[in-house]
């Protein structure tokens, strides 16, 4: 690729990461029951409403607000994926990929972002907590509503080792792995 054509597969991508970013926020919101009074919580809607309660009123009005699923989020989520490798894609590939390949380039994506975001939510957790264990503050309460159910998962299944809890290292490895074992199902990397 050309320089200009780096810069511009960057920006595009870059777009598209932080939106796709905005929105798995959204989901991990709904689906952890983060309060309604957080910062974070009032923050990441503020930024989807306008697109996701007109989405919800038209196409998921059946399912409402309830459960542990923003249908509408979810949707949508789904439409940026595919509408970011179809513009990379055209741009910057020239039609290289078929319909299926867009398709498969989403799915992948839509396996590895969510596992990156726990990545990263863990790793801070764990380097907050060697700083200043009693870390409070309104991104800390978030942040430990999300990782703590798989890492609780993690440590019912290891044994306790007294004062070091290992589930942090066994998670972000297990996430690794998994984004890895996705990657492996790509033709060729473009995310």
């Amino acid at each position: 690729m050309s320089g200009l054509t780096s810069i511009g597969y960057f920006l595009i991508s870059t777009l598209f990461s932080l939106i796709t970013f905005v929105l798995w926020a959204r989901l991990f919101i709904r689906y952890f029951s983060i309060s309604r009074f957080s910062p974070f919580y009032q923050s990441i809607y503020q930024l989807t409403n306008p697109v996701i309660v007109p989405i919800q009123q038209h196409l998921f009005h059946n399912t409402g607000t309830r459960g542990p699923y923003d249908w509408a989020a979810l949707a949508f989520l789904i439409f940026c994926e595919l509408l970011k490798f179809a513009f990379l894609n055209f741009f910057f590939l020239h039609n290289a990929l078929p319909l299926l390949g867009i398709a498969l380039f989403t799915f992948v994506n839509l396996i590895i972002q969510p596992c990156n975001i726990l990545f990263y939510a863990i790793l801070i957790r764990v380097v907050m907590s060697w700083f200043n264990p009693d870390w409070h503050n309104p991104f800390a309460s978030v942040l430990i509503a999300v990782t703590e159910p798989p890492l609780r998962m993690i440590r019912n299944v290891l044994p306790n080792f007294g004062m070091i809890d290992f589930s942090p290292i066994v998670a972000i490895v297990a996430l690794k792995v998994i984004e890895l074992f996705a990657l492996g199902l790509l033709p060729f990397p473009m995310i």
